[in-house]
């Protein structure tokens, strides 16, 4: 591990942070102003999803640590990948309005193609970046072309999500989906120690 690892990394640990303060404040709100909320367990699936798939991208951090340069695509690539994962989590986080009342259902229909659609365009942009540290880090990850063959279903089930209208269809979909973010994290992220 290099000191310009640990320097990037901290950067980026605090776009992770935001990026779950999203989910977090707006999970917060949903129940202190529940008697204004119409709640959605379709909607509370992506919302556990996006962070399900934040803990997982944090955790694909330490794969880089054994660069031993960082030059500017590194960095840049990296700080991209980070920001599209924050749109990831504060696109699918609704606000309880002042007014009114929050129907999670509607905002599903409304907004679902904007967060799942971030979540594709992550999930490409992630075997991208993948493939750009692996050649660098001279394709010492045992478990690269595993993880690469893991995304690409991934990408299908959440095109597959923006598209269907059927309530049933997208709770499967979330729920696959979240089973190939839970598989990633029990087999595929390497042990931090």
């Amino acid at each position: 591990m290099t000191a310009a690892f640990t320097h990037i990394t901290t950067l980026l640990s605090f776009v992770f942070a935001l990026a779950l303060t999203h989910l977090l404040a707006s999970a917060t709100d949903l129940v202190l102003k529940r008697d204004r909320v119409r709640f959605s367990w379709l909607q509370a699936l992506w919302m556990a999803n996006a962070m399900l798939l934040l803990l997982t991208n944090w955790l694909s951090l330490w794969d880089t640590r054994g660069l031993a340069h960082w030059d500017i695509a590194a960095i840049v690539l990296q700080f991209f990948f980070t920001v599209l994962q924050y749109f990831t989590c504060s696109l699918v986080s609704p606000q309880v309005p002042e007014d009114g009342v929050l129907d999670m259902r509607e905002f599903h229909a409304r907004q679902k193609r904007w967060y799942i659609g971030a979540v594709a365009a992550l999930g490409l942009y992630a075997i991208v970046i993948n493939i750009f540290f692996h050649a660098r880090l001279a394709g010492s990850d045992p478990h690269f072309l595993a993880g690469q063959m893991m995304i690409l279903p991934m990408i299908v089930l959440v095109m597959l999500a923006i598209f269907v209208h059927r309530p049933w269809l997208e709770a499967l979909i979330g729920l696959l989906f979240m089973a190939s973010l839970i598989g990633t994290l029990a087999f595929l992220t390497p042990g931090i120690g």
